[in-house]
């Protein structure tokens, strides 16, 4: 099956014309939409089909839900999927009119330049791009042990390098869950907020909107939202979810914390 290219929905010059990005001192204020924009389904890691995933959404009493399955340059597995996976979106747009529903895609960061691991046929096939921190470039995986030997410092330098770079391209909406690659595979918890700082302070230059995460920051969203405050950067809302339980945990943690 082939995937059918069309333009970009939203373009270099009317960056997320289609996505519902936040004023953060309007969320800090108790405005927070329901709107989550970071879900996966059965296409790729995620447990449930994207209409399982839409009627929880629904049940859920989110107003809009974007999708944003994981991306590579490797075609073989592309063409597998990503025709059907635009396909079901299409389907559940016209069969559930009651719910706004997105499709994006979550695309990791390949190098210091910003780099993606996608093709640039898919990404205009989609609303938005989300651009993630998944591996460290240059070490062979997450659990090398070459980046157990790396002190706090040099992890904190790392996690920065790469998730500035990203925002340096055009292509990207989202620059999401900051923080995450650090967190799990590091053994200091959180990445400290003055690297989280420079990272939306350059989001907000560059218009590209700071993804908060129901998942990686827990604990995290006031803080994260007074800078965005302070940097004038727009948010974005995901929950990161791969099971339905999961879908729309941003919006239960930002009740819980704000």
């Amino acid at each position: 099956m082939q995937v059918n290219i069309k333009s970009k929905s939203i373009s270099t010059s009317n960056k997320l014309s289609k996505l519902k990005t936040f004023n953060a001192e309007t969320v800090l204020c108790g405005n927070i939409s329901k709107v989550d924009y970071h879900n996966h389904t059965n296409f790729t890691d995620g447990k449930n089909t994207v209409e399982e995933c839409v009627i929880k959404a629904i049940d859920k009493g989110l107003t809009t839900i974007g999708f944003s399955e994981h991306v590579s340059k490797n075609e073989e597995w592309m063409k597998e999927w990503f025709a059907r996976y635009l396909e079901d979106i299409e389907m559940c747009k016209k069969k559930y009119t009651e719910i706004d529903i997105l499709c994006g895609i979550e695309a990791k960061i390949n190098d210091d330049n910003g780099n993606l691991n996608v093709d640039e046929k898919y990404i205009e096939t989609v609303d938005y791009v989300i651009g993630v921190l998944h591996t460290y470039p240059k070490f062979k995986s997450n659990k090398d042990v070459k980046l157990k030997l790396l002190n706090k410092k040099q992890l904190v330098d790392i996690e920065e390098l790469y998730n500035l770079s990203v925002l340096k391209n055009s292509n990207v909406d989202i620059i999401g869950h900051v923080g995450a690659i650090y967190k799990r595979f590091s053994r200091y918890g959180d990445l400290p907020l003055n690297a989280f700082e420079n990272i939306i302070e350059m989001a907000g230059k560059v218009d590209i909107a700071f993804e908060l995460s129901g998942r990686y920051h827990q604990g995290l969203t006031l803080p994260l939202l007074n800078l965005c405050t302070k940097h004038n950067t727009k948010v974005s809302f995901g929950s990161d979810a791969h099971h339905l339980k999961d879908i729309g945990l941003i919006i239960d943690v930002l009740k819980r914390e704000l």
